[in-house]
């Protein structure tokens, strides 16, 4: 959180010197610009030549801004295989579009080519350019109008050309790269989502084939001793929850084996009605923490709502059990009547979900809770 804090802080930061020196580039060439109006008005000799002499400058300004601008067009680097689409897996990706960049590209070596071979031809053309303003200004001083015109020819363009290079590298560059930044981050941000709406969907679909009937049959009168039985079941399954923890790496295959004790756990619950599943939430020991919540799971106690929150928050340790944690929290909170304890519950799940990686199915599972929450509430206040 504090490493986000000052990543923003410099690009706040960033973003602020951009914005001065810009608006220092701007007063500058605005100064320069007002320059040769004045200098317009007090030469020109009629308001014809006036308007004719202006008409000139904007269009060497225009022009060396549409140049300055193709020549400040920053390379974009990719790789090959992302910019062709031969990708080796089948994740997919967005690229930024080039299609300005490879323009600019062609553009500026025509420019720089058919310079170099007519470079003995740019005096004359300047030449050229100065005589035919000059001989539209008519003031009778043909050596002043050219002197003049020579300064308006070269002046502005060049003056344009460093306008809109600058512009361009300075201000329009980092905007585009942000856009693209933007535009990427949320195509990742939907993937990512969609990714552990799928991982939960299957960990939902593994634990459905193995918990069903959620539902045991109650002990049978005769089966006093059958108590002892299933305790001893769910000692079982809770060392085997621990012991694929330990010797399976992790993966798909281990996740299916886990739902598969995750589902036991609940079926057997039932056959438990005396299980202390407060004292559970609080065990350092993995699998027994696994075997609250699916005590929960199959028979949701509304006052173990804040228990619960706790324990994700302050003692459970893994992934599976988070995961499953949330989910039984879904259950509780949605039966919870009690506001004052359903707000609390709230605002230490916010504290978690701040906590998990935006790329797994528990921020996934929980962000859903949040908001259905959040959307039960405004319902509320209509």
């Amino acid at each position: 959180m504090m490493r986000a804090n000052i990543n923003n802080n410099r690009n706040t930061s960033g973003n602020s010197r951009n914005a001065i020196s810009v608006s220092n580039i701007l007063a500058f060439f605005i100064i320069i610009l007002l320059t040769g109006v004045i200098a317009v008005c007090l030469y020109a000799p009629s308001l014809h030549a006036a308007s004719i002499i202006i008409n000139w400058i904007l269009l060497g300004l225009l022009t060396g801004t549409a140049t300055g601008f193709l020549f400040g067009i920053p390379k974009i680097h990719q790789d090959e295989s992302s910019r062709t689409g031969n990708t080796s897996n089948t994740t997919y990706r967005q690229v930024v579009n080039t299609n300005l960049v490879e323009i600019s590209d062609w553009l500026t070596k025509i420019i720089v080519g058919l310079g170099l071979i007519h470079l003995h031809k740019i005096v004359p053309y300047i030449t050229g350019a100065a005589s035919q303003l000059a001989s539209g200004l008519k003031d009778g001083n043909a050596d002043n109008a050219l002197a003049f015109s020579y300064g308006i020819v070269i002046a502005y363009p060049v003056l344009g050309f460093l306008f809109g290079y600058l512009t361009t590298r300075m201000f329009l560059a980092p905007a585009f790269s942000r856009a693209d930044q933007d535009a990427i981050r949320v195509v990742e941000e939907k993937i990512r989502e969609a990714q552990a709406t799928a991982n939960s969907a299957i960990t939902k679909a593994e634990f459905a084939s193995y918990a069903a009937p959620l539902r045991a049959t109650p002990l049978a009168a005769n089966e006093t001793g059958a108590g002892n039985n299933y305790e001893r079941q769910l000692d079982d399954l809770v060392n085997q929850f621990n012991q694929l923890r330990i010797t399976m790496k992790s993966g798909p295959m281990r996740t299916r084996k886990l739902s598969a004790v995750m589902g036991e756990m609940v079926k057997l619950m039932p056959h438990l009605p005396g299980y202390d599943v407060a004292r559970a939430l609080q065990d350092s020991n993995n699998g027994r923490r696994l075997s609250a919540y699916a005590s929960l799971y199959a028979e949701p106690q509304q006052d173990l709502l804040l228990p619960l929150t706790d324990a994700l928050l302050t003692t459970e340790t893994t992934a599976f059990g988070q995961y499953w944690g949330i989910i039984t929290i879904g259950k509780l909170i949605a039966l919870q009547t009690q506001d004052e304890i359903r707000e609390t519950a709230l605002a230490k799940l916010q504290t978690l979900y701040s906590k998990l990686d935006p790329d797994t199915d528990r921020h996934f599972e929980l962000k859903r809770i949040l908001d259905d929450q959040q959307a039960d509430t405004t319902a509320d206040h209509l």
